[in-house]
């Protein structure tokens, strides 16, 4: 017999030996995150079991009430293995199994197994569902040091038992499986804190100690792994009445609300679940294209389950070409040329891929979606048979090949023109056949001329053309090299060029050419000292011709002040002022007599300029005759200042 056929032989034997257990049994309860409550009045006293969900967690809480009953609770556990709630009577020492309906059957006596002097505060079932662990406190010291391990998977519920280790005094109110690590966690009232519990030893050293007065009844977890509990505070008067989040990294406490009031309370959740995720990379392909199907699976149910199966059926003209990447876990069987059989030893916790590579064959047709992958031999708890999400990327569609070589592009003489095609649908390898007879995936274009492309991935093919202007001859500008200017006179600037209409000017000047217009076509330039100007050409396609001029400025010193002049009103010689051909400005002028009387001072004005001259005349009278001193300050146009002295003769 393979190992197959013996573990489906174990499987039924184990089906069989709990429908026994079960015929008088409920509805099973659906494993679907939530959680549930045990709560009583008073110590041995009747208890209650409610329900909720973690989503409900938040101003208010939707409860919903399982059972009540006149038995004693004691701990709880949910078991995946047949979907039922598992609890201990604490007066008679029976495992009762509760069902959908709020019915209670009894599973078996554990009287004769365990020390009945013992008290059952803290429990849970281990996540495959198989065992109901429970921990014995002694009445007396109140210390915590045995740990019962209850099967619920055989008729008469045989239990084991082991030492619970700690190396200080230990009160663990509950238990609960972390879905995602599988690590067994407990609440020790003895020193508020989480403790950890693996192979009977406990530890909790990481873990911060809670509030003064604070106590957890019952912790339980959702399905992303966090961890809630329910107790007491310093402010609940001795009752439970709190739900706690807790954070599982370090044992912090937030409260979120009071809930139920009880004096003795235990919870449990369901948190378990297995996923499995099926896509296709890329989702989109071609005929011919090879691409990657990625089988993911997410174990969250705190158990790495053995002899775990997962199957999926290829549609027509999708064919398996190998194996990408597989865990060691991981066994392919033979399955068929259209299926796909996996053997896991071991479904690992947490996430982990299995990679295919896959070819569309050239005619496929294939369906708008697939039917889903499925991963088998669960417990009942997790479905038993879990089905692949269907997304996006579950399926695979066939889709066309395109190509966009763009518009019509331009470019100046001398330029390249760069060529990148937009293709699409493809996934690769695809070849690429140009006009020109090269083969890359981009082509530089240096001559204008029609340009062609078909690309193909071996099934099929896409083309596409364009046309590139490129001209023969580049646009150029001409403009003298160089010209002297004389200082203070203006220049029309002209540029030669093979450009036509519409043409766009730019003149770059510094500021003291006193440029007349930085985008005409002939501006006009007055320059105080030697300047470059640069003019940039553009056409109506953007293409740009450069060229600059060099102005060098002549300057003309020519400045005179006459040693007579006769203020008689002949009309010549009547006015001493400053003459000459400098581009040039009188800013003062100072005539005194030979004792150093000031006779004038003025003379503001440009050169030649006769009236801001002296007339000779004094106070209103005509000076005497006789010779006179004065000093001028002239100012040339490019702003430098020169000084002029002498004297003059003044003559009638």
């Amino acid at each position: 017999m393979d190992r197959w056929n013996f573990t489906a032989t174990k499987l039924g034997l184990l089906a069989w030996m709990l429908s026994s257990l079960a015929l008088a049994q409920g509805p099973a309860i659906p494993c679907d995150g939530r959680f549930f409550i045990t709560a009583s009045t008073s110590p041995g006293g009747p208890s209650i079991v409610l329900f909720s969900y973690p989503n409900n967690i938040g101003s208010t809480l939707q409860w919903d009430t399982l059972l009540q009953t006149s038995r004693p609770l004691g701990p709880i556990g949910f078991s995946v293995l047949d979907n039922y709630l598992y609890a201990l009577d604490t007066a008679t020492f029976e495992i009762l199994k509760i069902d959908a309906d709020g019915g209670i059957t009894v599973a078996g006596n554990i009287s004769q197994d365990i020390d009945t002097s013992l008290e059952f505060r803290a429990g849970c079932v281990t996540p495959p569902g198989i065992k109901f662990t429970l921990v014995g406190r002694n009445k007396t010291t109140l210390d915590d040091a045995t740990m019962y391990n209850v099967r619920l998977d055989q008729p008469g519920t045989p239990v084991g038992v082991s030492s619970l280790v700690t190396q200080d005094k230990l009160q663990i109110e509950d238990l609960a499986y972390d879905p995602i690590f599988g690590v067994l966690m407990g609440f020790d009232a003895y020193k508020r804190r989480l403790v950890t519990i693996g192979g009977g030893l406990a530890t909790g050293y990481n873990f911060l100690s809670a509030p003064e007065g604070t106590r957890m009844s019952g912790l339980f977890f959702d399905r992303e792994g966090n961890l809630f509990g329910y107790g007491q505070t310093a402010f609940s008067q001795g009752r439970d009445n709190t739900l706690f989040a807790i954070d599982k990294r370090n044992g912090a406490l937030t409260n979120l609300r009071s809930v139920v009031r009880s004096t003795r309370s235990d919870a449990c959740s369901c948190p378990y679940s297995v996923e499995l995720i099926r896509r296709f990379e890329p989702a989109e392909a071609l005929p011919c294209d090879t691409v990657r199907l990625v089988y993911t699976t997410r174990n969250r149910s705190g158990f790495i389950y053995r002899d775990i199966q997962l199957q999926d059926a290829l549609p027509e003209g999708v064919r398996l070409l190998g194996v990408v990447r597989k865990p060691l876990s991981a066994t392919i069987l033979p399955a068929g040329s259209d299926s796909l059989l996996v053997a896991f030893s071991d479904l690992v916790l947490g996430r982990d891929s299995i990679v295919f590579e896959v070819v569309i064959d050239s005619a496929a047709q294939l369906p708008a979606s697939f039917p889903p992958a499925r991963l088998g031999r669960l417990p009942k708890g997790l479905g038993e048979i879990v089905f692949s999400v269907n997304d996006s990327t579950s399926s695979l569609t066939i889709t066309s090949l395109s190509l966009d070589l763009g518009p019509d592009r331009f470019a100046c003489a001398g330029n390249v023109v760069l060529l990148e095609p937009e293709v699409k649908g493809g996934v690769g390898p695809l070849t690429y056949f140009w006009s020109d007879g090269s083969t890359l995936p981009n082509l530089a274009v240096t001559q204008a001329g029609q340009v062609a492309l078909t690309v193909s991935n071996g099934c099929l093919a896409a083309s596409d053309t364009l046309v590139v202007d490129i001209p023969e001859e580049a646009l150029w500008v001409e403009l003298e090299e160089e010209i002297v200017v004389e200082e203070g006179s203006g220049l029309l600037l002209n540029a030669l060029t093979n450009g036509n209409s519409p043409l766009r000017y730019r003149w770059e000047a510094p500021e003291a050419a006193r440029l007349s217009c930085p985008d005409c076509a002939s501006p006009v330039v007055n320059p105080l000292t030697d300047v470059t100007i640069l003019l940039i050409l553009t056409d109506a396609q953007g293409c740009e011709a450069r060229d600059s001029i060099r102005l060098v400025v002549r300057k003309i010193r020519d400045v005179q002040f006459p040693n007579v002049f006769t203020p008689n009103g002949d009309g010549l010689h009547d006015t001493f002022f400053g003459v000459g051909e400098a581009n040039a400005q009188v800013v003062s002028l100072e005539i005194v007599d030979r004792w150093g009387r000031m006779m004038f001072r003025g003379g503001e004005g440009p050169l030649n300029q006769e009236s801001s001259g002296w007339n000779g005349v004094f106070n209103g009278r005509p000076a005497l005759e006789g010779v006179y001193y004065w000093v001028a300050w002239v100012t040339y146009g490019d702003e430098t200042r020169e000084r002029f002295q002498g004297n003059v003769t003044l003559l009638r």
